[in-house]
C-alpha cells in the first residue's frame, strides 16, 4: 500500500496547506501515525484506507482513497478526513 500512498498525499497535502490559509505548494510524505511539518503546520497521518485498484488488476469499481489527517497550528487542531477521487453529491430532485 505505501507505493499508493505517495502519490496520493503529494496531491492532497498542496491542497490541505492551501485550503488552510498558507501561501505556496510543498510535498510532505508520511506513513500512517508519522507527523511532519509544513511550515507552521504539524501534520500527522492517523489513517488511510485505499479500496482502489492495484495497477495490475481490472476492477468493475475504481475505488477510492480516505486519509485522516491531525493538523496542529499553535494551540488550534482540526481534524480533516480527505477524499481521492471526491465523493459525488446528488439529491433526491435530480433527474
Amino acid at each position: 500500500m505505501r507505493f499508493l500512498l505517495r502519490p496520493l498525499l503529494r496531491r492532497l497535502l498542496p491542497l490541505l496547506v492551501a485550503s488552510l490559509g498558507a501561501a505556496g505548494a510543498a510535498t510532505l510524505s508520511l506513513s500512517p501515525g508519522q507527523t511532519g511539518r509544513l511550515g507552521d503546520f504539524t501534520l500527522t497521518l492517523l489513517r488511510v484506507q485505499d479500496s482502489r485498484c492495484r495497477p495490475e488488476v481490472q476492477c468493475v469499481q475504481a475505488g477510492d482513497v480516505r486519509a485522516s489527517v491531525l493538523v496542529r497550528r499553535g494551540e488550534r487542531l482540526a481534524l480533516l478526513r480527505l477524499t481521492l477521487p471526491a465523493p459525488l453529491v446528488t439529491s433526491a430532485l435530480d433527474g
